[in-house]
């Protein structure tokens, strides 16, 4: 069994001085009831200061945020109109907190579940004015309002976290914790991702039961008391005694109670405490929920493509003339990709190859970018005419695989689809990828294209892609996918 003593220096020192002249179990349950009210106190102040932080930082934003929208569109906005924004800024600020964006835990950070809840915020505050004024002149307001408060806001919920990291790394306000269980399961919580990059908590004592199984009741509190702890963390499994003492003298302490999962976090949901027939169990996966996002989805994808297509139809109709008149042969290239479930469809480009090109693509595999044939790319590929590089470099050949998404076959974000000779050299780790529908733009686009030519980091990059997916996370990588296009970075 491990040794903990070395982890936390103060393990036997403080049961030496504290338990040995402990009466069994009543005085140290009398000292943790002293000391609970302190121990109250500290958790009350860091969750005001954390909402005061948090809704000052918010309301300063919404306020900046809507004042540019109204400079931009040279609409002046005077002292008076900022004080009656607070009209739209109260339903955001309440919408964020129910959301559980003020909370202490990393709901107040994750960017999807603050776009949503600004949306829902701006949404009640304009409701009336939807019905008054009618929905032409509202719903253009609203996605601007949404969508620049929602940028603001998520930037700087970063900004403060880097600033408390900076100011306080370690100290008072932190949470001071108590390990309580086996050894070798303590050593695995000092290198929990959950104590990683934000110093929430400080480990200052450890208690294994198994140690002195029989002053247990006496150990753990003293510990308790002599740390002047505020938060317990259980390690592992324990008894059903050990399980009911440590809740026990936590509520007396005033202390926070956390079990560490057995499972990392990264799974596409967060693990939530639910309850059946009266019993608490954690919910690790959320169908119906998931379900309901992939429904908005795919809402989205087809109000996307739809409008896609209507408002680009001149562009398109341009890059097919210039196509015709430049090289001959068809203006689309088609050809079988593999998606969703191994599926098969035919994908959507504009030419930008000499027609056949795919017949000589065997006598170029040894100018292959990548070290492996489960990708091909070709640097100053010359099948490809000079239009055609253009629109590579541009990725406007991409803009008829829209037809695609209207058809169910793609999404706008996911991974890219394959080809069937591709496929044919995948190992069966590699098939996770067809979990979800294949994008026009995914993680792999956005974090370089062509540049990151190992095959294994690319499905490393989709498969993350699909276990953290959200509605949030195709908003950011379609956000991200416009710099990525505009500076043509890995595009061959």
């Amino acid at each position: 069994m491990a040794d903990c003593s070395r982890e936390f220096p103060l393990y036997a020192d403080t049961l030496d001085r504290e338990v040995s002249d402990a009466a069994p179990g009543g005085n140290a349950r009398l000292a943790l009831s002293r000391r609970a009210p302190a121990a109250l106190r500290r958790h009350l102040i860091r969750a005001v200061i954390r909402i005061t932080v948090l809704a000052t930082v918010d309301m300063i934003g919404l306020l900046l945020a809507w004042a540019a929208v109204a400079a931009i569109w040279h609409e002046p906005l005077p002292l008076g109109n900022i004080v009656a924004e607070g009209r739209v800024v109260l339903p955001v600020l309440i919408a964020i907190g129910v959301f559980g964006c003020y909370g202490s835990g990393d709901r107040r950070r994750q960017a999807g579940t603050i776009v949503k809840a600004i949306g829902c915020g701006v949404a009640l505050a304009l409701w009336d004015d939807l019905w008054r004024l009618g929905p032409a002149l509202v719903l253009p307001l609203f996605f601007v309002d949404w969508l620049a408060a929602a940028a603001v806001l998520v930037f700087l919920r970063r900004v403060v976290d880097w600033s408390v990291r900076l100011v306080r790394p370690t100290g008072e306000g932190v949470a001071r914790a108590v390990v309580f269980g086996a050894s070798d399961d303590a050593v695995q919580i000092i290198d929990h991702p959950a104590l990683g990059e934000t110093p929430w908590c400080s480990l200052v004592g450890f208690h294994d039961p198994a140690r002195a199984a029989d002053r247990a009741a006496i150990d753990l509190p003293s510990l308790i008391q002599a740390q002047r702890a505020d938060t317990l963390i259980i390690a592992g499994p324990l008894g059903d005694d050990h399980y009911a003492m440590a809740i026990d003298a936590a509520r007396v302490a005033g202390c926070h109670v956390l079990s560490f999962p057995r499972v990392t976090p990264s799974l596409t949901d967060s693990p939530e405490l639910v309850w059946r027939n009266g019993m608490a169990v954690m919910e690790l996966t959320h169908p119906g929920r998931v379900g309901l996002e992939r429904l908005i989805k795919r809402g989205v994808d087809l109000c996307t493509a739809a409008a896609g297509l209507l408002l680009l139809s001149w562009l398109m109709a341009v890059i097919a003339e210039v196509i015709r008149w430049t090289s001959p042969g068809p203006v689309f290239f088609r050809q079988v990709r593999i998606g969703q479930g191994g599926r098969t469809f035919t994908i959507y480009k504009f030419r930008t190859m000499a027609v056949a090109s795919d017949q000589s693509r065997a006598a170029l595999r040894d100018r292959n970018v990548y070290h492996d044939g489960r990708l091909f790319k070709v640097v100053s590929d010359p099948r490809i005419t000079p239009f055609g590089r253009w629109l590579r470099l541009t990725s406007l050949d991409e803009l008829p695989q829209l037809i695609n998404v209207l058809r169910g076959e793609m999404s706008l974000v996911g991974p890219r689809p394959p080809l069937p000779s591709e496929v044919a050299e995948y190992h069966a780790k590699d098939f996770g990828r067809f979990d979800v529908k294949p994008g026009i733009t995914g993680p792999w686009q956005v974090s370089g294209r062509n540049d990151v030519q190992d095959f294994d980091e690319v499905i490393r990059l989709e498969r993350a892609y699909i276990r953290h997916w959200s509605l949030g996370l195709d908003l950011e990588l379609l956000l991200r996918t416009i710099p990525a296009v505009l500076s043509g970075r890995g595009a061959h």
